[in-house]
């Protein structure tokens, strides 16, 4: 079973990536029905606050920054939390200007 990892404009950042996890999580994967800790989900609303403030025109480097190694630290996190799930990142990185992508 796979997860995909991205952001949306809902908030949304677990979308299925095949069609047994889309029947058991849902398209986007219904957060309620993962383990997911509660720390973990904090972190989630953070990286999901910065991510809308650089999408809407924010140029501070800070921000970027923060943003960056927040998402590399919930990856990081929802991998371990979640096994032996799949998570594949499709999540812009390096961009300047986050979107809201699922390539693939």
């Amino acid at each position: 079973m796979k997860l995909r990892y991205f952001l949306d404009w809902g908030g949304d950042i677990l979308w299925a990536g095949d069609n047994e996890t889309n029947e058991k999580y849902g398209y986007p994967a219904d957060m309620d029905l993962l383990s997911i800790s509660q720390k973990t989900k904090g972190l989630i609303d953070e990286l999901f606050a910065l991510w809308l403030s650089i999408a809407q025109g924010s140029n501070s480097e800070a921000e970027k920054e923060d943003f960056k190694k927040l998402n590399e630290m919930v990856f990081e996190n929802l991998t371990h939390e979640l096994l032996p799930l799949e998570i594949l990142n499709e999540m812009p990185n390096n961009s300047s200007q986050p979107t809201a992508y699922g390539g693939g």
